[in-house]
This record gives structure tokens, C-alpha cells and sequence, in this order.
């Protein structure tokens, strides 16, 4: 039995009364009115999508569920009363209310054993991707300190730039060398650190010294004797920056002072005032510094100017099978050549965005997306939500469609995901509010095919690969180019790398305006780089 199907049948024992309490009664009055049935069923995969795993941190919660087994003892009730971490308190609990506890308490290795890796040892690179590594491999040869590489998603970017320090270690001194890699997500950490190994271990080049610095991961001391590998996340990287753990601050000013080449995943982050802090954190005067991403610019022009002066003004960017830069003609090429998907673009209806005054200025002002509150509007609009369901129904069963959908809110995300249900889709909702124990198990749900759409809100739009999608659905509104290519190359895995020959890419109306067409994605911010 999976963790969703253990949650529902232990939780709707509380009753109507008490989920609705725990979910909210706006929330379940928002179900109700759109048609969806209100019973304890319904209520307790709502409220898995709401809070996931953690709704036990409630005592309330708890309480009321310990209270809702069979024979309880009110002497046992104390055993309620646990602080939330890993011990014998809360296996008592969990096993008294029969949930397996290995959902509450995996370790950091169970919990990412969602995340499949794509790589496959016998198949080399491309010749596009050869190049693409020569070019690279020429400005670590080079006095050049930064550069920042341009590879749409789905092209391999992750696979060059690995087989890229892998040549690197084997033809440069010294040996003890020391390499970062840093992302701004576990998924991200995680897929370099699957990826690295898996090279590693096929090309036998004796020990490699791979360390993980992220999620709360401690660390006493380094080795840095052999080849050493560092993943890291930029929020713990800035959390030692405002620790006040000196023996901690230490320990990594020794990697900042032997780094001799720091990667930067998702590199459009880099000039982002805590991602640049993380970055000095990590690099000294000769650290080598190579950006990734599939979108080379921020979200203006002015943001973008100063992400090209971060890399010196350096862009390598994709070339053919002879190493010629294709610019506007990358999107076909890739297609052709079965990397990318081929897309076909529909435009479903959605709201009419009547923004204030305010939200005009924050978006045109202070460099910002649509602000959260008018996100939120637009969730709120039921006929705009009706006809997301309506059509994502169509494409499910009558087209055999794998879905992920990107809703404008939490609350949307979780709606979508529950009418969907109810017309008997397989159908789960993650947003960025879930716990890590539930995201992981719903993300490995969808990747082996046990479920047909995610929807999402605040999540997956980076270090998420689910080569079999084939239907991306944007119901976010965005003003960001970065963030709607984002989006829709989440689907854009080609045949030849393990993806789909088609991806449908749909529109609801409101994301439209002022868009960049499609090929245009990957050449938008080059004018910037010349």
C-alpha cells in the first residue's frame, strides 16, 4: 500500500467534521462549490496534498487521529506528545495508529531515491555535444575566468559539462583538485551527484572524494588528498555565511581557498544578491567559474546586462555537428536531430487580468513577476478552472496524455488535482509548501507511471526530469521568459535522449501576452552577449 492510499485509510477515520478543521472551511466550501463530493475520502487526499506527511506535526492532529483507532486507552494518549523528530516516541505513535514509520523518518538517501538517472555508459556524446565540451575545455585552457554556457533543457548540458571535468582531472595538475558544483534545489544536487558518480565509476579513474553539502548535511572536517567533488545548495552556502559558527565558516573558506572550478547550475540565478554572496563564498581570485542554463538572462534588461558583465561578457552557446554556432536555427536542429521534442502549441481560454495600478508598477518597476495576490486571483476563478479540467480530462483519456501542469497558486494546484480525482484521473498535486518525504514519493508515483498528471505550483520547473511527459500545461501566468522556458522544457525531451517524439505545449490565454514565440526562447537574451 502506498503512502497516499496508509494516509487516507488512517486519516478519514477523524471524521468530516474534524478534516475540515485541519484543511480549512473556505478551502472545502471553494470543493463544494466547483462539484466536488465532500466526504471523508475526498477530504483526507486533500488534505495529504495540503500539508503531506506533516499534518502529523500538529498535536491537535494527532490527537484526534489516536483518538479515532479502535480501543484507545486515554492513559496511552501521552504517547501523542513527541517532539517532531526521528526516535522511539514517534515510532510508538506511528506504529500505535499502524503508519508505516519509514514514510516519516527516511534518511537522506531514501528520500531521493525517486530521482532516475538518465545517463547511459555505452552511448557517447553527440557531436554537437563533443563540440560543446571542446569549447568549454578551451576556456579552462584559457586566462579567461567566467563564462556562461547556453544549452536549451533537454539537450544535455548536465552530461557535457560532467564528461567535461572529467576530462579536466585526467589532463591538468594537480591531482588533489577541488571542484564545485552548485544548484539552487536537492533535485538539482542530487542529479549532479548521480550523474558524477555514475561517470566515475565507468571511467575508473581511482577515488573520487564526493561530498554533499546540502540539507542540513554536517560536515567536520574535509579530506582533501584525492579528486574531490563538491555538491552544494545556495541556501546552505548562505547559511554559513550568517552563521555564527566560526569552526563552520572555517571549513569552508579551506574549499574556497583550493577551489580551482566552481559550477554554477541554473546559472541566471548568479547576480540574484544571495546567490552572488554563496558564490563568493565558494570561489577565490583563479577559481574558474562556468554558468549553466538554458536561458542566458534575467528578467529585464537591466537585470540581464548585469548578469552578462557577472561572466565577463563570455557566452558559449550551442553549435551544430561541426561546431558552428546555430543561434536562431538551434530549436530546429535539435528537433531534427531527435534532442528536443517537436512541439505543437494550443491555447486554451483563461481570466482576464485586470491589474491595479500597484500590481502594474511592481511588475514594471520593481522587476517582478505577477505578483502572488494577482496569481492567487486568477487561481480563484472557477470558470477558468472548469475549463483547465475540461480540457486536461480530454487530453487525458482520449489522447493518452502524460500531463504536468503548472497551476497560478497552492490552492489551484490542489483543486485541479482533486477534480481531476474525482473523474477518475490519476491525478496528485506537489507545491513548494510539501514536505520532502511526500513530494518524493508522489514524484516517483509519476515517473513510474502509477499516476498521469502532476500538477504544481512552486516547484519542478528545474532538476525535474520525466522523459515520458508529453503534454505540458501552463496555466501560471508569467511576464518571466526565464521561467515560462522553464516550464515548457520540462516536456521537450527528445527521442533520442530518452523523451518523446511530440510534446504539446498548452497556453491558457493569459500567459500569452507579450510572449516571445517558441524558438525565440532560446535566443532572446543573446542579443545582450554581442
Amino acid at each position: 500500500m502506498s503512502e497516499l492510499d496508509n494516509f487516507v485509510k488512517i486519516v478519514k477515520k477523524i471524521g468530516i467534521s474534524s478534516l475540515q478543521e485541519f484543511i480549512g472551511e473556505d478551502k472545502v466550501a471553494t470543493y463544494a462549490n466547483i462539484g466536488l463530493s465532500i466526504d471523508s475520502n475526498n477530504l483526507s487526499v486533500a488534505l495529504f496534498f495540503e500539508k503531506g506527511i506533516l499534518a502529523f506535526k500538529d498535536f491537535n492532529f494527532r490527537e484526534r487521529v489516536f483518538f479515532s483507532r479502535k480501543n484507545p486507552n486515554k492513559i496511552q494518549k501521552s504517547i501523542c506528545k513527541f517532539t517532531w523528530k526521528p526516535g522511539q516516541e514517534a515510532e510508538k505513535y506511528f506504529d500505535f495508529i499502524g503508519f508505516p514509520y519509514e514514510y516519516i523518518s527516511f534518511s537522506e538517501e531514501k528520500k531521493k531515491k525517486h530521482l532516475t538517472n538518465l545517463l547511459e555508459k555505452s552511448k557517447s556524446l553527440h557531436d554537437y555535444q563533443k563540440w560543446m565540451k571542446f569549447k568549454m575545455l578551451s576556456f579552462l585552457n584559457s586566462k579567461n575566468k567566467r563564462v556562461i554556457v547556453h544549452m536549451p533543457t533537454g539537450s544535455g548540458k548536465t552530461r557535457v559539462t560532467m564528461e567535461l571535468i572529467l576530462d579536466y582531472i585526467r589532463t591538468s595538475e594537480p591531482s588533489n583538485k577541488v571542484i564545485v558544483w552548485m544548484a539552487h534545489s536537492e533535485e538539482l544536487c542530487e542529479q549532479a551527484c548521480e550523474t558524477i558518480s555514475y561517470l566515475w565509476d565507468d571511467a575508473g579513474y581511482g577515488k573520487l572524494n564526493l561530498i554533499k553539502l546540502w540539507g542540513g548535511v554536517k560536515i567536520e572536517k574535509f579530506d582533501f588528498i584525492s579528486t574531490n567533488f563538491i555538491v552544494s545548495s545556495f541556501q546552505t552556502a548562505f547559511s554559513i555565511i550568517k552563521s555564527q559558527d566560526s569552526k563552520k565558516f572555517r571549513l569552508f573558506a579551506d574549499i574556497s581557498k583550493r577551489n580551482n572550478l566552481l559550477i554554477i547550475d541554473e546559472a541566471h540565478q548568479s547576480v540574484a544578491e544571495t546567490y552572488s554572496q554563496a558564490i563568493s563564498l565558494f570561489s577565490n581570485l583563479n577559481t574558474k567559474l562556468i554558468g549553466l542554463t538554458a536561458t542566458p538572462g534575467r528578467s529585464n534588461t537591466i537585470e540581464t546586462n548585469k548578469l552578462k558583465r557577472f561572466y565577463n561578457n563570455n557566452l558559449i552557446s550551442i553549435t551544430d555537428h561541426n561546431g558552428k554556432t546555430l543561434n536562431n536555427k538551434a530549436m530546429n536542429y535539435l528537433q531534427q536531430k531527435g534532442i528536443l521534442s517537436k512541439v505543437k502549441r494550443v491555447v486554451w481560454k483563461g481570466s482576464s487580468l485586470n491589474l491595479s495600478d500597484k500590481e502594474i508598477l511592481a511588475i514594471t518597476t520593481e522587476l517582478s513577476d505577477l505578483p502572488k495576490n494577482v496569481l492567487s486571483k486568477v487561481g480563484k476563478d472557477q470558470k477558468r478552472n472548469l475549463i483547465i479540467l475540461e480540457n486536461t480530462l480530454y487530453l487525458i483519456k482520449r489522447e493518452k496524455k502524460k500531463c504536468i501542469l503548472f497551476a497560478p497558486s497552492k490552492d489551484a494546484s490542489n483543486l485541479l488535482a482533486m477534480l481531476l480525482r474525482m473523474k477518475d484521473i490519476r491525478a496528485a498535486s506537489i507545491t513548494s509548501d510539501m514536505d520532502n518525504v511526500s513530494r518524493s514519493f508522489l514524484i516517483k508515483e509519476f515517473k513510474e507511471n502509477k499516476l498521469d498528471i502532476l500538477c504544481n505550483y512552486g516547484v519542478l520547473t528545474t532538476g525535474f526530469d520525466v522523459p515520458s511527459i508529453n503534454c505540458v500545461i501552463v496555466a501560471r501566468p508569467t511576464t518571466s521568459v526565464v521561467l515560462y522556458s522553464q516550464m515548457i522544457g520540462r516536456g521537450m525531451r527528445g527521442k533520442s535522449m530518452g523523451g518523446t517524439e511530440d510534446c504539446l505545449v498548452v497556453d491558457v490565454e493569459d500567459n500569452i501576452k507579450d510572449y516571445p514565440n517558441l524558438r525565440e526562447q532560446f535566443v532572446y537574451f543573446n542579443k545582450f552577449y554581442q
